[in-house]
């Protein structure tokens, strides 16, 4: 316990065998020290007074008086699968400092609620939400008491006799929970637990796989895609260079949001946009070849005619897309 003169002569009062021993200045802040960022499922996850690397996915966490920095094993643990879904509405069970909730919105989720027993808590997810500029839910709930919505994916780490009580009245297609023992698994009929296999990945990097997806993936024969901003394939990797090339600064703002992209073969080779009639017009970073650009411009044609005149306006538009079309 941290307090000043009269306060340590007052609990010397009350409890005379306490021994007061003085601290340096600015305890206060110290904890600061161990604060340190995270980089886990793609996002950088860090507090504000550290600065991301450009083109990252940010979630910048203040966690104040609430849980939640994104570096407990449980949290990471909860990210890392997170990252692998796709993306639907999402309640975060306990959101604590909203953590999870806010690297949902980053990913793609909504709508995002984040719900706690704790006052202070719902307070600091809902700052922490408005600090890194993404729409997410915060109130006031018991989860074990209260009426919860329905949603597509519902995330708690939290104690296991609480997952299992909300696992049990919960209305959700999918689950991840986290925050008890490795030995330890939620007893709750009517569900199917899947157990993550953890392989190794190139660069000594660590991955989850299900265990009846182990088998190496036939090649696929090439194809074209146009992706939206935010799309979680696009943003949920933090290892891109495999399929991002040297595109990063034009396809991602300084926050990490992603941009519409031009995929060919598994890699992006260009950015969308669309003009004042809501036609897609392609913004090509390189020359995939004839057989690409015949398969990408019939892409975009289908895609125009889906939109029939609809303009969509992306909330965080990528570099590319500020420029003129190619």
């Amino acid at each position: 316990m941290y307090t000043d003169d009269a306060g340590a002569a007052a609990i010397g009062d009350a409890f005379p065998g306490a021994v007061a021993e003085p601290v340096e200045p600015g305890w206060e802040d110290r904890w600061r020290e161990f604060h340190r960022a995270v980089r886990v499922g793609g996002l950088w996850v860090g507090p504000p007074w550290e600065e991301p690397a450009a083109g990252e996915l940010a979630v910048v966490i203040d966690p104040g008086r609430a849980f939640g920095t994104g570096a407990h094993p449980t949290t990471r643990a909860s990210l890392e699968l997170l990252a692998r879904r796709p993306a639907s509405s999402l309640l975060d069970a306990g959101c604590g400092s909203g953590v999870v909730a806010i690297a949902a919105a980053r990913l793609g989720f909504g709508p995002v609620l984040a719900v706690d027993a704790d006052p202070v808590a719902v307070e600091v997810a809902k700052e922490n939400a408005a600090r890194n500029g993404v729409v997410v839910e915060a109130r006031r709930v018991d989860v074990l008491a209260d009426e919860l919505p329905p949603a597509g994916l519902v995330v708690a780490n939290i104690e296991l006799r609480v997952v299992e009580s909300l696992l049990a009245r919960c209305e959700a297609a999918h689950a991840i929970t986290s925050g008890y023992l490795a030995g330890e698994a939620p007893a709750a009929p009517g569900w199917t637990q899947l157990e993550a296999v953890e392989v190794e990945l190139e660069g000594a990097s660590t991955g989850y796989l299900l265990p009846d997806d182990l088998e190496p993936t036939p090649t696929p024969e090439p194809f074209a895609v146009l992706l939206p901003p935010l799309d979680p394939t696009t943003m949920g990797w933090y290892e891109r260079d495999w399929y991002l090339g040297a595109y990063k600064a034009q396809l991602f703002d300084s926050n990490g949001n992603g941009g519409p992209t031009v995929w060919w073969d598994g890699r992006i080779v260009g950015g969308w946009r669309q003009d004042e009639a809501g036609a897609v017009e392609l913004q090509m970073l390189e020359d995939p070849g004839r057989e690409a650009r015949d398969a990408i411009e019939a892409e975009a044609a289908r895609l125009t005619e889906w939109f029939g005149g609809t303009r969509v306006l992306p909330r965080f538009p990528s570099p590319l897309s500020k420029q003129r079309a190619s």
